[in-house]
């Protein structure tokens, strides 16, 4: 703490200077002065690119689960807790309306082996479902103008982009970027720069419809960088 802003952090020391719109109520994401500085704090001690628009005040752990199971579930998503855990998570994540799988600590931490080898097979359930929707989203919108390769190889897919100059990639991924769609091109996986535009896919964390939108949004991207 001695090398943040002590006006800031020491309470005490901070009172006796506050003034009466210091002390009144504040923005609901925290006093701007606090986050700036925590932020400052962050990128010089911890090496994190944040600045104070992405950095909240929260009045304690309790209220930082809550945000954060109001951000991230959906009604119906499973969170998995170790057993025993801190009930007041749980309660968090039950008023969110998740659903809630428990697995034993054996003396290394969370032991995932006793979760069996249901989630696995129901993953890769999922994964080949939405596998299938890619490619067929891919035959639909983008035909022949792409080659798909290492789609059977976990949860990404490569699309080599034939008749698109390889120095046309970084458009094509900006003019996705803008489109809402984000793609990653293949060269910084290469220790050779590929020849041909490539570009790596990620699809497990979408939904079947999101998977078809993006991939149509992609291949509007493409007729406007090839124009």
């Amino acid at each position: 703490m001695a090398v943040l802003p002590s006006g800031i952090f020491h309470t005490r020391r901070g009172a006796r200077r506050a003034s009466a719109r210091d002390l009144d109520y504040g923005p609901p994401e925290g006093a701007p002065s606090l986050r700036e500085a925590i932020a400052d704090y962050l990128h010089r001690a911890r090496a994190v690119v944040c600045d104070a628009a992405r950095v909240v005040i929260v009045n304690g752990s309790q209220q930082t689960l809550d945000l954060t199971a109001r951000v991230l579930l959906d009604r119906g998503d499973r969170v998995l807790l170790e057993e025993m855990h801190y009930a007041g998570a749980r309660s968090v994540f039950l008023a969110a309306g998740a659903r809630i799988v428990t697995a034993p600590v054996d003396g290394d931490g969370l032991d995932v082996a006793a979760l069996g080898e249901r989630h696995v097979r129901r993953s890769r359930a999922r994964n080949a479902a939405r596998r299938a929707v890619l490619l067929d989203a891919v035959a639909k919108h983008l035909g022949d103008r792409v080659e798909v390769a290492g789609v059977n190889a976990g949860i990404h897919a490569l699309l080599w982009v034939r008749r698109l100059p390889a120095k046309k990639l970084p458009a094509l991924v900006r003019r996705a970027e803008a489109a809402g769609v984000g793609v990653f091109p293949i060269t910084p996986h290469c220790a050779k720069p590929p020849d041909r535009a490539g570009l790596l896919l990620g699809y497990a964390s979408l939904t079947d419809a999101a998977i078809r939108d993006r991939i149509r949004r992609l291949a509007i991207a493409l007729d406007d960088v090839s124009a």
